[in-house]
């Protein structure tokens, strides 16, 4: 449910709601949150956080090659 929500934010262009809510489901290591997460970083202009969001969703699923 928490996942539905972050993307309807995504689609909003919500960002800082994008991180509120992938940030959260970070505890279970979710790769797509941090897939999300960087995205959002990305068009906040935060590049090193995207860049680490982004890394770190590569490290939890590193056969996904849209990471």
């Amino acid at each position: 449910m928490i996942y539905r929500l972050g993307l309807i934010y995504v689609s909003r262009k919500q960002w800082n709601e994008v991180i509120i809510v992938f940030s959260k489901m970070l505890k279970e290591n979710y790769s797509f949150a941090c897939r999300y997460l960087g995205l959002a970083y990305m068009n906040l202009g935060q590049s090193e956080l995207a860049e680490e969001a982004l890394n770190q969703a590569n490290l939890l699923d590193v056969e996904n090659i849209t990471i």
